[in-house]
């Protein structure tokens, strides 16, 4: 940084931000550890904000006007939430298939964009597979393939939600930064949902093929989000629970495990989606069937509506142990001396278990707790993780040696604030994740197979 030419401010602006980002990829990846890599610390990040917070910027003259702390400038550089993937993973692909495909979401994916899920996914796959090799994606050309969704007039239905124009790209660059371009720098990239660009009637280039591996997997839940809105969230929310119940059983019976779903719980308040107990240790369980919105600015003040659900969960987890104590859950009759809350989102959220996070989206949205010490001790005894790191967990639980619970326990003790996914994802332990979860795993691995395997070369023209 010290080499950056101050009087160049766009120069230094760029040069800071996309150092910013390949600290933030560095953290995500799963790289092997070099001899002489120094390991970047949140004080590291946080230094890094001060130079941001020091610059010319609107986002943060805004933050100093306004009095907003540096941890929140800090938040949006973060808020790009997933590394850009170079590899089709299959277990997202499975994933996707298992919670969508022939079930009543795959019904209204037909109904609003002409294609069923698995023939989007499959065009997907194929356009990925065609731009990743010849660059160019003509469709006239592969009229006469025996791949159905290339045709017309399938093709056009998967094309109007991949593909933008230039006058369309310009337009969803600038609905996409909300507020002007305020936080251009902090908004998902255009071209993750529409990855094909159009040049003309029967050209389209894909400037990053790999973005098509994002729109594969997660496609689906974001076109129903934002085509069916409030009827399909709340749907889904439904589907995302009942999907950790079949996790959740296929752990039973082990490590001296027992757990309740919410509907066999009473309590006097709401009770936690799943609670899970293994001798005097109680960990609750739920769930979120959400991803990370961008925040933004509205007479003066930040929303954050998704980080409001997260600090709800907790503190209903919160709620829930108290009436533990009491004795006023019929369901659980042991003496339990400690009580921990684990939240599964949908989609990853990127340092979302930092001190600045838990200060910011969970203590301070629960205001009716803010001078409340046994609240304050409760949010260091929780934890946010993914779908795809639940599924790890289980993987662990069910191949290892190690229970769910005492996973939880040592990573809130040992390192509370890392990435869940990261700390999981030891030399140790890839041997059994690599295994998957039993039964669900194995149907995962056959989706993703029978959707690759059909496609192992170019599509004929």
């Amino acid at each position: 940084m010290c080499e950056i030419d101050k009087n160049r401010q766009e120069q230094r602006r760029t040069t800071l931000h996309d150092m910013y980002h390949m600290i933030k990829l560095s953290i995500l990846a799963e790289a092997t550890p070099y001899k002489n890599q120094k390991e970047f610390s949140y004080e590291d990040l946080f230094s890094l904000a001060k130079c941001y917070y020091e610059m010319k910027y609107p986002q943060y003259d805004y933050a100093k006007e306004k009095g907003i702390p540096l941890e929140m400038t800090l938040k949006w550089l973060s808020w790009c939430q997933i590394p850009y993937q170079e590899i089709v993973d299959p277990d997202a692909i499975g994933r996707t298939m298992y919670l969508f495909e022939n079930t009543l979401y795959d019904d209204m994916f037909r109904k609003t964009i002409g294609l069923s899920i698995s023939e989007f996914c499959q065009g997907c796959m194929l356009i990925y597979t065609i731009t990743s090799g010849a660059k160019i994606f003509s469709p006239k050309k592969f009229q006469r393939s025996r791949f159905e969704v290339l045709h017309v007039p399938k093709i056009g239905y998967l094309l109007k939600y991949v593909k933008s124009n230039f006058e369309e790209f310009r337009q969803r660059v600038s609905k996409i930064d909300l507020r002007g371009d305020l936080f251009e720098k902090f908004s998902a990239p255009v071209l993750e949902k529409y990855p094909l660009l159009q040049l003309d009637i029967d050209s389209f280039i894909a400037p990053w093929p790999h973005f098509f591996t994002n729109r594969l997997c997660f496609g689906p839940y974001h076109i129903l989000k934002e085509n069916c809105g409030q009827e399909f969230t709340e749907k889904f929310g439904e589907r995302f629970q009942t999907y950790i119940e079949e996790l959740l059983r296929i752990m039973s019976n082990t490590r001296n495990i027992t757990w309740f779903p919410e509907r066999e719980l009473e309590c006097p308040g709401k009770c936690p989606d799943f609670v899970i107990l293994a001798g005097t240790d109680m960990l609750m369980v739920e769930c979120k069937g959400i991803e990370e919105a961008i925040p933004y600015i509205d007479k003066d003040r930040l929303k954050i509506d998704e980080g409001k659900k997260l600090g709800n969960a907790v503190s209903q987890c919160f709620e829930f142990s108290n009436d533990v104590k009491k004795g006023l859950v019929p369901k659980i009759t042991q003496d339990i001396e400690n009580s921990y809350c684990l939240v599964v989102t949908y989609r990853r959220f990127f340092l979302a278990n930092t001190q600045f996070y838990r200060q910011e989206v969970i203590k301070d949205t629960q205001k009716k707790y803010k001078d409340d010490p046994g609240f304050q001790e409760f949010v260091e005894q929780h934890q946010i993780i993914d779908i795809k790191g639940f599924e790890r967990l289980i993987a662990l639980h069910c191949w290892s040696e190690q229970s769910i619970i005492d996973i939880v326990s040592r990573k809130i003790g040992d390192k509370p604030t890392d990435e869940f996914d990261t700390y999981l994802v030891t030399r140790e332990n890839k041997q059994y994740i690599a295994k998957g979860i039993p039964d669900i795993g194995g149907k995962f691995r056959s989706f993703a197979k029978e959707l690759m395997d059909t496609i192992q070369k170019t599509p004929e023209a």
